[in-house]
């Protein structure tokens, strides 16, 4: 929910990380007599892909739909006692079959 403001909606409403937020060129001089006054206005990269990806990753382990042993296999979260190997497997559902073509322009392989 703390996300919601800052995040960009790009097309078919995925939420997007840019890469960075700025002071608009003619709002410096009011921002740096009153700090913190100003919106920032999202630059650089969109989406910033490890931005996104811990994004993305979080609102898994949010949502309940991954644990965190399956993005640790090596169990570092742990002590240094030996664990287990544990396999990870992803199978990306697409909604619909836009989304499927969608994601297949960038090369992403779904279900």
């Amino acid at each position: 929910e703390a996300l919601e403001g800052i995040l960009i909606r790009g097309k078919n409403g995925i939420h997007l990380v840019p890469e960075l937020y700025a002071v608009p060129v003619d709002k410096v001089d009011e921002e740096y007599n009153n700090p913190h006054s100003v919106d920032r206005i999202p630059l650089g990269k969109v989406p910033h892909l490890w931005g996104q990806s811990l994004y993305i990753l979080s609102s898994l382990l949010a949502e309940g739909f991954l644990a965190p042993g399956e993005i640790d296999p090596l169990n570092r979260r742990f002590s240094t006692a030996f664990k287990p190997d544990v396999v990870v497997q992803v199978t990306i559902l697409a909604e619909s079959p836009e989304i499927r073509d969608m994601l297949k322009k960038h090369e992403i392989h779904v279900q």
